[in-house]
């Protein structure tokens, strides 16, 4: 099965910072561990340019190993699920830690990007 594979690393806070992109592209897949952040969005922009040249018309981002996120991250991944549209695919986000799955609620995000079981599972707000 074709599969690539960034790193990024870099000092961040006086510690190592370190992200990882793998891309399956048979399964249309990008599997992102990390920081996303402003210094390695470019790294799933690259992975969803990737998957353009791929015949797969629903891709998966799994987030499951993300650890943090600031708004740049969210940006990435909002502009990525555009960029989908653009090109008649479907993205979907499966394993949205916590924290960015507030994030995506927040940006009313969630119902376009999480998979379905997830997002079925958040209480609506307005129902409390």
């Amino acid at each position: 099965m074709p599969v690539l594979s960034w790193d990024a690393a870099g000092p961040r806070h006086g510690g190592p910072q370190s992200f990882q992109v793998r891309i399956d592209l048979v399964g249309c897949r990008v599997d992102l561990a990390g920081h996303l952040d402003r210094r390695t969005v470019h790294l799933l922009h690259d992975a969803i340019s990737t998957l353009l040249l791929t015949d797969g018309d629903t891709w998966v981002v799994d987030a499951s190993h993300v650890t943090a996120c600031d708004p740049a991250g969210i940006r990435g991944l909002g502009t990525a699920y555009r960029r989908a549209l653009r090109h008649d695919r479907r993205l979907g986000l499966t394993g949205a830690p916590p924290f960015l799955h507030q994030e995506l609620i927040r940006l009313r995000l969630d119902h376009h990007l999480l998979d379905g079981d997830r997002a079925a599972t958040v209480p609506d707000p307005l129902s409390v």
